[in-house]
């Protein structure tokens, strides 16, 4: 079932990971900014890789801005699901490592600074993963978060580029991000998250995909079953029995 919310005329963007686009009508809309919420092993970075690909396939340039991934690793793992995509690396694939311990310098490229490196790299596609550490290092430097982050993705949405930015779940509340600021102004929200069997942890337990907002398009409501092929690239199941 989807929630009636449409836009008529956007571009769709393919989402890479197959049956994302089905659930969002299309793909991500173009030029919007999409929150990746889950804890830490549920697959936010293989989504995230994912997304950047669909894009190298368009002959897009991409960027991947890392807050605690080492680059190195991140340009293994996406090769390990791509290996054709070898020859694109620091061509069409651009990466940047930020030191969440210089918080200048986080404030710079995570802001003022944003625009021109994107025009720059003449990026189209863009993943921050995890924005959740500079919601941290601005609480930790007695910044005011909320307008911070509001402008992070004001300027995301004032310049042609579509973002995705990861995020980590609040431990208290498990439908929300930590800082509970991007999903109140990214366009599109999706929760990942570990489903256990009732009663018992011997039994596996299954990691599931929700879309909670989609501001220009419909989306599914109910939730899709995240599983992995043997290169490590995620896809979307609906669930058996329900």
């Amino acid at each position: 079932m989807f929630i009636e919310q449409v836009v008529q005329g956007d571009r769709k963007l393919p989402t890479g990971l197959a049956g994302l686009d089905e659930m969002i009508d299309g793909g991500y809309v173009e030029n919007t900014v999409t929150a990746l919420i889950g804890d830490s092993g549920t697959g936010r970075t293989t989504i995230a890789l994912q997304f950047l690909a669909g894009g190298i396939n368009e002959g897009e340039n991409v960027l991947f801005i890392s807050l605690t991934h080492d680059v190195n690793r991140i340009k293994k793992k996406l090769l390990n699901m791509y290996p054709l995509m070898e020859d694109k690396l620091d061509k069409q694939i651009h990466f940047l490592k930020l030191d969440p311990k210089n918080f200048d310098s986080l404030s710079y490229y995570l802001g003022n600074g944003l625009p021109e490196l994107l025009r720059n790299l003449n990026i189209s596609r863009l993943v921050i993963d995890p924005l959740t550490i500079y919601e941290e290092s601005l609480r930790v430097s007695g910044n005011v978060p909320i307008m911070s982050i509001y402008h992070i993705y004001w300027t995301l949405k004032s310049i042609p580029c579509t973002s995705f930015i990861v995020l980590s779940t609040s431990s208290t509340k498990p439908l929300h991000s930590m800082g509970e600021y991007s999903e109140k102004f990214a366009d599109n929200v999706i929760l990942l998250f570990r489903e256990f069997p009732k009663d018992t942890y011997l039994n596996p337990y299954q990691k599931v995909l929700l879309i909670l907002k989609t501001r220009y398009s419909r989306h599914e409501r109910a939730g899709r079953v995240l599983e992995f092929d043997d290169r490590g690239v995620a896809y979307l199941e609906k669930p058996k029995n329900v």
